[in-house]
């Protein structure tokens, strides 16, 4: 959104493998809000709850342009669910035997962190093995693959915690558990 509109709504991921959405409505001073959606959502036919991340959800982040947002789990997994309708749209991983590794700095693949190159329509997933992953959002096939992966070669032994992209979408900054930063150009 344009910097001066409002948001509407806060989202919020955590280790219970839920997606929580919160209406932004500043007129209530209730300091107990709930969460107007919960998911994973339950198959009405069913009663029994969506499939969705087997692990802790690490990240997330909203897809204006495609009204998703995206969830990286600790397990490598990185879903897209439809805001609207809170079902998942599309299942993306890297399909990578040492996602769940015990050697967790070299070899894990957990979605630490996310970022959106809007001009270009490319979702970045930062992991724990330093890797950047580029996924293209113009073509999101469940199981599709990552069009580009680059190492962010921090020191070793830091695993990757955070890439933002400027508003041109020509530079990266990507940062460390301990607290140091690169700028790509």
């Amino acid at each position: 959104p344009e910097e001066n509109e409002k948001m509407s709504h806060f989202v919020a991921v955590g280790w219970d493998k839920r997606l929580r959405i919160w209406q932004d409505d500043r007129a209530c001073e209730d300091e107990n809000i709930k969460a107007s959606r919960d998911l994973p959502n339950r198959d009405l036919t069913t009663n029994t709850a969506q499939l969705a991340h087997g692990d802790d959800i690490m990240s997330a982040i909203y897809d204006i342009k495609n009204n998703l947002v995206f969830t990286g789990g600790h397990d490598g997994t990185l879903l897209a669910w439809h805001f609207e309708t809170g079902f998942i749209k599309f299942y993306l991983h890297e399909m990578d035997s040492t996602c769940c590794s015990k050697n967790y700095i070299k070899e894990a693949k957990s979605v630490d962190t996310l970022a959106i190159m809007t001009k270009r329509s490319i979702l970045l997933s930062g992991s724990a093995d330093q890797m950047i992953r580029f996924w293209d959002l113009n073509d999101l096939s469940s199981g599709r693959q990552p069009i580009f992966k680059m190492m962010a070669n921090h020191m070793e032994g830091d695993a990757l915690t955070m890439i933002a992209v400027n508003l041109d979408c020509d530079r990266l900054v990507t940062a460390d558990t301990k607290g140091r930063l690169k700028l790509w150009d």
